[in-house]
């Protein structure tokens, strides 16, 4: 899916277009683990498209009251009955 941007539902045969992207988060260093052949080379290559390092927070205690005094959602976001939210990405026909 990552490469051409199509996938198949499970137990389906039509292929589905999709134009998605990926935001993922670790405390690992990827880069050591893909050299040691711990990750795979080709994903390594398609999630760092961007590298946003963020400090730890105990590097920047100063942060945790605006952190803490921002109220969490308190219900989850609806979604369509198949499984997309409402004005995010639909799949293409």
């Amino acid at each position: 899916m990552l490469q051409d941007g199509e996938f198949t539902k499970l137990g389906s045969n039509k292929r589905i277009q999709v134009d998605v992207r990926i935001v993922a988060a670790t405390n690992r260093d990827l880069e050591t683990m893909m050299l040691s052949g711990d990750f795979r080379e080709d994903l390594y290559y398609r999630l760092k498209v961007i590298e946003l390092t963020v400090p730890a927070l105990r590097e920047r205690r100063e942060e945790i009251p605006t952190l803490t005094d921002t109220p969490a959602p308190t219900e989850a976001l609806p979604s369509t009955p198949e499984g997309f939210l409402p004005g995010g990405p639909q799949p293409t026909e």
